[in-house]
Order: C-alpha cells, then sequence, then structure tokens
C-alpha cells in the first residue's frame, strides 16, 4: 500500500526513468504530493473554522489572551516528523 501511494507521480507527467534510483525519486516525489495536499486541506479547513469562529457577530470584544491550546504544535511535529521520514 505505500509504494501504492508513492506512486501518484506517474500522473504528474514525470520524464521516463533513466537511472537506477529513478523510480525511488518519484516516489519520494509523490509522497511530497500527498503532503502538499494534506497540507493545503488542513490549512484550507483552519482558514474557514477561524473565519466563522472569529467574526464580529460572534465575538464583538476582541480576546487578547491567545490559544491556549496546543493543537498547532502537535500538528507541526507531525509535519517535521513526515519531513524526517522523507529525508
Amino acid at each position: 500500500m505505500i509504494e501504492s501511494l508513492g506512486n501518484i507521480s506517474k500522473y504528474l507527467g514525470l520524464p521516463i526513468n533513466s537511472s537506477s534510483h529513478g523510480h525511488m525519486i518519484d516516489n519520494m516525489i509523490g509522497w511530497v504530493h500527498w503532503l502538499m495536499i494534506l497540507l493545503f486541506i488542513g490549512w484550507g479547513v483552519y482558514l474557514i473554522i477561524t473565519v466563522i469562529k472569529f467574526n464580529s457577530k460572534n465575538n464583538p470584544k476582541a480576546n487578547y489572551n491567545g490559544v491556549q491550546s496546543h493543537y498547532s504544535q502537535y500538528a507541526e511535529y507531525g509535519v517535521i516528523i513526515f519531513e524526517a521520514f522523507l529525508l
């Protein structure tokens, strides 16, 4: 299954492999694209949630305390671990 997720590169229009490590490089390009798709969806959902949650109708008075949760920190660690996996 892991190999099939990395095989998205055949749909990206890459040139024919002419080296012995070309298949591995194409798989890595596929994994990078999966990460970019995941980050795009995650940031899009975050943007929609923040626009809905923090509009001026729901919050007429500003709160300057900041974020109290650590979910963004956990997401950053997840991206770091995935990028280390790619290396």
